[in-house]
């Protein structure tokens, strides 16, 4: 039931005006850290008798004086005498406007209800009796009923005690200089606080903004409260599961060590006395953990209390007064760290041991996880992983029957560097059954990462990394030779299925096969035919065939990975071939003649098509079996057709800017679809959108000399291998 008036002020002198010590009201009131008020002179004599360090007799927190004692301590006079002001009028006052006094029936001072027809005042227990009576307008409803609340709102303004302004104590604060932080009336804010130096408000807009960053502030805590209501829970929740298992276990052991002789009675002791370290270990760490969330919960409650009531009772300039305080003390509430989850590291169980007559009698174990059930998962990005790069791993702890178990601090890990250094990899968050590792590779090379659930490592462990070079990075294979992996004049180039390499090693008259890191893999060389094979171009269809233009045989040779000669074409129809590019049905050849042009030949029929190019097309690409990219040379720039040969794209013009070319060669296709464009003399790959919009430089001048054929590597980190034909070499950048 709702509080009349006169029991509301009650309430108000019991909780904010009477002092907790010496149960009297206020004389020379101090505020403690905890926002709760004493007498100075109770306060001074509670302190003497602790040497300074005391806990608050409300709330029990402990609290140090600073140098000074009490006279340091902050003074809540203005709102405590606001307040006892407030409450003395109305106690002397006996019949305030629209606030009952006396009962009009049986004369009682609980008169709370009022006859909107008769006008009379009347208390709980005659009200029913009134309208009991053959009285038609009053039995009508009970609107003659008061409503309480909104007597009370109507009378709490009229009673709310206005502040005068310091400088002119004849004039009430109006106004709230903004610049200032204080609140002024209307004479000051035309003459020491005047426009445009100081920013007004009116007062209340003031208070009502202010209000609102409490309510803001209130809403982050009462959010902050459910969070530790519902972790207190779970804490208290633990706590029963672990008292059943404790019981659990010790009934266990007993009827276990029942059935043995007596000398194991000792074995036994100790093993009850294992349980109870473990038990009492964990219930210590967990009753820890809730009486803190305790402490914090009821200090926040009370926190929230004292601002609501403040927000409630008090005149906006006493509002403002305390609202500092009361800020400083939220801000220092929403900084309190809490833990979330209860620290519980599994279950408490006795496991039997079935041979303990020849080594013991049973184990007591924290957990029921299972290293060789557990999981390991790793980023699907893994093998992309580079020199100072990060990854999260994620271990899901389960028991022997595979289902999945909460478990605290039973995972750990360790990293093997290159080096042989071990370091300790942190667990960065445990929800559930699932815990969050963060490995990080501060430089290239082979790791082995090594994770255990309790002491047990986890089936497939160790991990082996290959941790790859940061981006930029630049490796150089080759140089002029005819041994393996030697090159004279390197022109085509192309990756194969294997992530391999493949590079046309024309004036040594073969292919080699490198591997990323420049190791030599194979060479493939033709001797059947009549003249010397010298290949310069190549491709590899979508079906794994690969196709080479041979200028010294003036035709193109098809062959399988292990050398089988398929079939070769264009015989005599050959001349200049400066690229290749293969689907499935066809075989495209840019030729670099008088005039220019694309040879498309059908890899069933002896049908050759030509489609004019102007001037000089230096390389060939197929794009999404729908589209076909010609390097121009001549003009700087690239053309798009469709499989029919029509222009249906053009980009790039000659110069040095970004977007322009100079002597544009080979192109390859990234992971993403762009376009990597060797500019061949600025000295740069240049990067596109399959539309044709340029992105950035890839590789910059300096870093490549002349860069004639460009490939992609298929898996993996990103990189690129572009032939240096004039260096006899292949770079592969990381990008």
């Amino acid at each position: 039931m709702a509080l009349s008036k006169l029991e509301r002020l009650e309430v108000i002198e019991e909780d904010f005006l009477l002092c907790k010590i010496c149960s009297y009201s206020y004389t020379d009131p101090r505020i403690l850290p905890c926002l709760h008020s004493f007498c100075k002179e109770c306060l001074d004599q509670w302190t003497t008798k602790n040497d300074g360090l005391f806990t608050c007799p409300t709330c029990c927190k402990m609290c140090q004086l600073e140098a000074g004692g009490t006279d340091r301590l902050p003074s809540s006079n203005l709102l405590i005498d606001s307040l006892v002001s407030v409450v003395q009028e109305i106690r002397n006052t006996t019949t305030p406007t629209g606030i009952s006094m006396s009962c009009a029936s049986c004369e009682s001072m609980v008169g709370k209800r009022k006859c909107e027809e008769c006008t009379v005042d009347l208390c709980g227990a005659c009200i029913s009796k009134h309208a009991d009576k053959d009285n038609s307008k009053c039995s009508r409803s009970l609107s003659h009923e008061l409503q309480e609340e909104q007597l009370l709102c109507a009378s709490s303004s009229e009673y709310r005690i206005e502040a005068s302004c310091s400088k002119h104590p004849d004039n009430n604060v109006e106004m709230y200089c903004i610049t200032c932080d204080i609140s002024i009336c209307k004479e000051c804010s035309l003459v020491e606080h005047c426009v445009p130096e100081h920013q007004h408000k009116k007062l209340g807009d003031a208070v009502a903004e202010k209000k609102h960053q409490t309510r803001v502030s209130l809403t982050a805590l009462r959010a902050k409260t459910r969070v530790i209501d519902r972790t207190e829970k779970a804490v208290k929740s633990e706590l029963d599961t672990l008292a059943k298992h404790k019981e659990e276990a010790e009934k266990k052991i007993t009827q276990h060590f029942e059935c043995v002789i007596s000398h194991v009675t000792q074995m036994k002791d100790r093993a009850l006395d294992s349980v109870d370290e473990i038990s009492q270990s964990t219930a210590d760490s967990l009753n820890s953990q809730l009486r803190k969330l305790q402490a914090s919960n009821s200090l926040i409650k009370k926190t929230l209390d004292f601002s609501e009531k403040l927000m409630l009772y008090s005149s906006p300039s006493q509002y403002l007064m305390a609202q500092r305080t009361i800020e400083d003390r939220l801000e220092h509430l929403q900084e309190i760290e809490i833990e979330n989850t209860p620290k519980l590291s599994g279950e408490l169980q006795f496991q039997e041991d079935e041979s303990m007559m020849k080594c013991g009698f049973g184990v007591i174990k924290g957990t029921t996880v299972s290293g060789s059930r557990s999981e390991v998962m790793l980023s699907p990005l893994w093998d992309t992983l580079r020199a100072g790069e990060g990854t999260m791993v994620m271990v899901v702890t389960r028991d022997k029957e595979g289902e999945t178990v909460t478990a605290y601090g039973v995972v750990r890990a360790e990293l093997l560097n290159p080096q042989g250094a071990r370091e300790n990899v942190p667990v960065t968050d445990s929800v559930g059954g699932t815990h969050s590792l963060t490995v990080r590779f501060s430089e290239e090379g082979q790791y082995n990462l090594k994770v255990f659930v309790g002491e047990e490592e986890v089936t497939g462990s160790p991990f082996s990394l290959q941790i790859h070079p940061p981006r930029g990075t630049v490796n150089i294979f080759g140089g002029e030779g005819t041994g393996a992996g030697l090159f004279h004049s390197p022109k085509g180039l192309v990756v194969d299925n294997k992530d391999r390499v493949v590079v046309v090693d024309r004036d040594n008259h073969r292919i080699q096969i490198q591997d990323w890191e420049g190791r030599h893999h194979d060479t493939i060389e033709f001797c059947e035919f009549p003249k010397q094979f010298t290949p310069t171009e190549i491709t590899i269809s979508p079906d794994d065939d690969y196709y080479v233009t041979d200028i010294g045989n003036r035709q193109i040779v098809g062959f399988k990975e292990d050398r089988v000669v398929v079939s070769t074409y264009g015989h005599d129809f050959i001349t200049k071939p400066t690229g290749i590019a293969s689907t499935n049905a066809t075989i495209l050849v840019t030729e670099a003649t008088r005039k220019g042009c694309l040879k498309i030949f059908q890899t069933d029929e002896d049908d050759v098509k030509s489609i004019g190019i102007q001037n000089k097309p230096a390389f060939v690409k197929v794009v999404n079996h729908n589209k076909i990219m010609i390097s121009d040379a001549s003009h700087h720039r690239i053309q798009v057709l469709n499989m029919t040969g029509d222009i249906i794209n053009l980009f790039g013009s000659r110069g040095s800017a970004d977007d322009q070319f100079n002597n544009p060669q080979g192109l390859d296709i990234d992971r993403e679809g762009n376009i990597l464009i060797c500019d061949c003399d600025n000295n740069r790959i240049s990067l596109y959108s399959s539309e044709g919009t340029y992105l950035r430089q890839v590789v910059t001048s300096g870093t490549v000399t002349k860069p004639c054929r460009i490939a992609v590597s298929r898996c993996g980190p990103q990189r690129i291998a572009v032939t240096e034909f004039n260096k006899h070499t292949v770079k592969v950048i990381y990008i």
